[in-house]
């Protein structure tokens, strides 16, 4: 399955979080296949708060990605399928969003990208505030 390949994308996901999954069993597997370079998807969790589950076993992913002979890029997003949509209205009406960590203020940056929007297409369908 990786012959040829010279890089590889490892995502643990699911039961894979797990205590008994072998990182470097893995990366074993994928050095002796010839895969000189890995990039590992983390959690922004695995460096602020590493000793919370599943940050901890990420941190740990991370160590052993680390320690491994191969070339290798950590990843570690803070993110993904956040439906910040649902953030328009706030900041529309009271300059502020509120996120799981913190509250931040907007520059208005939403209403600006929705004039601007509107003034190159011509239609009001697309106005967000």
């Amino acid at each position: 399955m990786l012959n040829g390949a010279d890089a590889l994308f490892l995502l643990f996901a699911g039961d894979l979080l797990g205590p008994s999954t072998d990182v470097a069993g893995v990366l074993d597997v994928v050095k002796a296949a010839g895969v000189r370079r890995v990039v590992l998807l983390s959690s922004q969790g695995a460096g602020t708060r590493p000793g919370l589950v599943p940050h901890s076993r990420m941190a740990s992913f991370e160590e052993a990605v680390r320690q491994s002979s191969l070339e290798w890029t950590i990843l570690r997003p803070s993110g993904f399928f956040t439906y910040t949509f649902a953030w328009v209205r706030p900041i529309c009406e009271h300059g502020v969003a509120a996120a799981p960590l913190r509250t931040w203020r907007c520059r208005s940056s939403i209403r600006r990208t929705s004039r601007r929007w509107r003034r190159r297409t011509g239609t009001r369908g697309a106005r967000m505030c």
